[in-house]
């Protein structure tokens, strides 16, 4: 027995120092002669889910629980599982015998409120949220969580109102949604939260140089500059991204309006709100509005383009001015579109009249309060 479990803490520690298949061989070996040992099922499960092998890590979680139902970090992993396999009914239905068990055990419930928000179903994640909030007072990223939730419910009404309403969430598997932080983790991450519960996105991504909390944050070198922040945005952002598209956020720009998404957006290559005349630089031709990069659209050949490009003439704090005004007739002759400003006044609004558009930058606030620094 001895044996068996420094086996098992040797290959435990090496899936937490990173060595993944290495630890994963070991706990196959491990359970070719101890096939119902459940912690080393759920550590074979949870390595699994890490690499994206969906099938594989429901197999083993499975059996884990089969083994030892009340094991509750295989329990919470496989509710992961089926929900990123969008199996939201059965992934909801796992966590209720175990609730009925344990009803307030904190990470079973933060795990029900993910699910219940990923479905839609906010006026039924609050009541949860507030069971939280009861149990830890003062955790900022409750706190955080329940003004995101109240935001969501505002904007989009109970989950049989939104059925009605539109069956469909939009679905945008071309695009990755982009939050870049350095500095204000709790507001970026709020931002990243609502737009990625506006849109069913093909992936996304929380880049700050915090440690990962949950499989949306992605650890990056520090941030600490607006030049920082355009160096990485020119030279870094393209190599995260897989999909035809990014949108990029921020904490105060994000998805507003929804339902305003035209498929014609993604024919260009940038699409951002156009800015007023007076706010181009020096010298840069009137018709060059298009536009600001707070809430913007930009398709992944212009990043391949930018990363890699020695020629461009560069803005020392500003990325969307390096692409949008410096660089703008270079990159046309290089045969990328950017999109009309008719266009990008229904992507979306930051200067004059606040009329509705897909998405909004630095007009309106989400509800939840500030907060700098890492939350959580």
């Amino acid at each position: 027995m001895a044996e068996t479990h420094n086996r098992r803490a040797k290959a435990l520690a090496l899936l937490k120092a990173g060595q993944t298949q290495e630890g994963m061989a070991m706990l196959q070996r491990l359970l070719s002669t101890h096939p119902r040992d459940a912690i080393s099922l759920h550590g074979l499960g949870a390595a699994h889910l890490r690499l994206g092998a969906l099938d594989e890590a429901s197999e083993s979680l499975q059996r884990a629980l089969q083994i030892d139902p009340t094991l509750v970090v295989a329990l919470n992993d496989l509710n992961l599982t089926l929900r990123r396999k969008r199996q939201h009914e059965a992934a909801l239905a796992l966590l209720g015998p175990a609730l009925q068990r344990v009803p307030h055990e904190p990470s079973l419930l933060r795990h029900q409120v993910d699910t219940l928000m990923e479905m839609w179903r906010f006026d039924e994640a609050l009541p949860v949220l507030e069971i939280l909030r009861q149990l830890a007072p003062h955790d900022p990223e409750v706190q955080q969580l329940q003004s995101i939730c109240a935001t969501l419910r505002e904007q989009y009404g109970t989950w049989p109102a939104r059925q009605s309403a539109n069956a469909q969430a939009l679905d945008l598997p071309e695009v990755t949604l982009v939050v870049v932080d350095g500095v204000d983790h709790a507001r970026a991450r709020q931002a990243f939260d609502h737009c990625r519960h506006s849109c069913r996105f093909g992936a996304a991504l929380h880049l700050s140089p915090f440690a990962p909390r949950d499989e949306w944050d992605v650890q990056i070198p520090p941030i600490d500059s607006l030049g920082a922040y355009s160096d990485f945005m020119i030279r870094q952002l393209a190599l995260h991204i897989r999909t035809t598209h990014v949108l990029v956020a921020q904490w105060d720009g994000f998805v507003w309006h929804p339902e305003m998404w035209d498929p014609v957006f993604l024919t260009f290559d940038y699409v951002g709100a156009p800015w007023y005349a007076q706010q181009l630089a020096p010298g840069v031709p009137p018709q060059f509005v298009v536009g600001n990069g707070g809430f913007s659209l930009r398709s992944k050949r212009l990043l391949d383009f930018l990363c890699r490009d020695q020629r461009l003439m560069l803005h020392p704090q500003s990325e969307d001015v390096t692409i949008c005004q410096y660089n703008r007739a270079y990159l046309e002759a290089s045969g990328f579109r950017f999109a009309p400003p008719e266009v990008a006044q229904r992507f979306a609004i930051e200067n004059g009249p606040l009329k509705p558009a897909f998405g909004v930058h630095d007009r309106l606030r989400l509800l939840a309060p500030a907060a700098s620094g890492q939350s959580g």
